[in-house]
């Protein structure tokens, strides 16, 4: 409702969505062509995460080198009346919804019709309920990690810090990514054992973004009101 209620905050959602839309095009463009990258867990997160990430900092490369522009130009009452916070999420929300259609649209298809679907890895959860987790865990991930990711891009340029919180970000999702992988594998435990850690590691993520948004840096760098 927060984004609804603005339309620039909707611009933003929209054109982070066709950011991840391209993402996960020439993501599955390059599985299509070279296969094997498809059968490997590890090469399939590594890929399909380091395309994601470079289409989102790629973004919001572009959305700090415009909002700046428009500040340069703008008097201090006419600044952008939303803050780095409002469009982070908002842009994040883009990248979650994209996400989610993509990955989970098939699903929410079969939902519709009668019956229910199992699989061996996950005997006793519902595909539906484990696919709507999944959705649920990634939407609250790709907005936390939007949200660092702005905030790296506003630390100056060739620093550690900027640095350090860009690699978080990249091994965050990647981690979260990998893990999936546990919830086709009865082997490994399932997906009792990867949405539980998936689970963790989506709480850490937002836990740091809560303590980052928090923090006093974060103030004095971020833009808008």
């Amino acid at each position: 409702s927060v984004v609804a209620r603005r339309a620039q905050l909707v611009l933003v959602t929209v054109t982070s969505a066709f950011f991840e839309l391209l993402a996960l095009i020439f993501t599955g463009l390059l599985f299509f062509l070279i296969p094997v990258l498809a059968e490997m867990p590890l090469l399939t997160a590594a890929f399909g995460v380091a395309i994601q990430e470079a289409s989102r900092f790629g973004y919001l490369s572009i959305y700090v080198k415009s909002d700046d522009r428009v500040e340069a130009m703008c008097s201090a009452s006419d600044r952008t009346p939303f803050s780095d916070f409002a469009s982070a999420v908002a842009a994040g929300l883009g990248f979650a919804l994209m996400n989610s259609l993509i990955m989970y649209g098939g699903v929410l298809q079969a939902a519709l019709q009668p019956g229910d679907l199992y699989t061996d890895a996950c005997p006793r959860v519902s595909l539906f309920v484990l696919s709507a987790l999944l959705a649920l865990m990634f939407q609250a991930l790709n907005m936390a990690l939007m949200v660092l990711g702005l905030d790296a891009l506003r630390r100056p340029s060739g620093s550690m810090d900027r640095r350090v919180r860009i690699v978080l970000v990249v091994c965050a999702h990647f981690v979260a990514t990998f893990l999936g992988a546990l919830n086709d594998n009865a082997e490994a435990g399932g997906c009792a054992t990867g949405i539980t850690l998936q689970a963790l590691v989506v709480t850490l993520v937002v836990a740091e973004t809560v303590r980052t948004v928090r923090s006093k840096s974060y103030a004095m760098l971020s833009h808008g009101r």
